[in-house]
């Protein structure tokens, strides 16, 4: 075989010039089947009973509630170090 029977990968076209084909991928029947999905998809929240929501909020709400304390104390204590 010589150098022109050789097919290289620059030699070999990328791009189509057939109508038919989506030209931006994602677009089409798969974006359309992502929104359906995510339509569909249920959350654990909405299948807590009432209780438990008030729970998870009070445990969320005591979290950072609490992390802003810890961050007022290590701002208090940066200051107090930072300024001797």
């Amino acid at each position: 075989m010589n150098q022109t029977d050789q097919t290289l990968p620059a030699d070999i076209p990328t791009t189509t010039t057939d109508p038919t084909i989506d030209p931006v991928p994602g677009e089409g029947v798969k974006a359309m089947t992502a929104s359906e999905k995510k339509r569909r998809t249920k959350r654990a929240w909405d299948e807590m009973s009432t209780t438990d929501r008030e729970v998870l909020l009070e445990s969320v709400r005591a979290r950072r509630q609490a992390g802003v304390e810890r961050d007022t104390r290590e701002l208090m204590l940066w200051l107090s170090r930072a300024g001797r």
